[in-house]
């Protein structure tokens, strides 16, 4: 593909840690449905996260109150998780001192050029099509 060296190009060329970021998470995704395996996307943590942090204790088979999942998902907000920032410093990818960007959904696009935003749709959407795997 050749679009650079920059941490973004390296994501969408699978020169990162992981590799391609399809490699890496669709053979997760096919194993979505049996009991040892919780798939979580980002876009359902913001659209309710209170459902999802019971949905991780239920998986974890560790039982919590009504009061304790609201306070794990206040907890877990984008607001609470940047006043703590610097646990989430990552030297490797350190071209910013923390992973915390904005907390949106789809806001790693406003990180890449529009030729890498067209690269990732056509090489990471074909590979994600009839897998049943979709994003907001």
């Amino acid at each position: 593909m050749g679009h650079g060296n920059s941490l973004q190009s390296c994501f969408v060329e699978g020169k990162g840690a992981f590799g391609l970021w399809s490699d890496h998470v669709l053979p997760w995704w096919e194993h979505k449905d049996e009991a040892h395996i919780l798939f979580l996307k980002y876009e359902d943590l913001k659209k309710d996260l209170c459902s999802n942090v019971r949905r991780i204790s239920e998986f974890l088979e560790k039982p919590l109150s009504d009061e304790m999942i609201a306070k794990i998902s206040h907890q877990c907000t984008f607001a609470e998780m940047k006043k703590n920032s610097d646990s989430f410093k990552i030297s490797v990818y350190a071209t910013k001192p923390s992973l915390l960007r904005k907390g949106e959904v789809g806001g790693w696009k406003s990180h890449f050029s529009e030729e890498l935003n067209r690269a990732f749709d056509e090489q990471f959407m074909e590979k994600l099509k009839d897998t049943g795997l979709n994003f907001d």
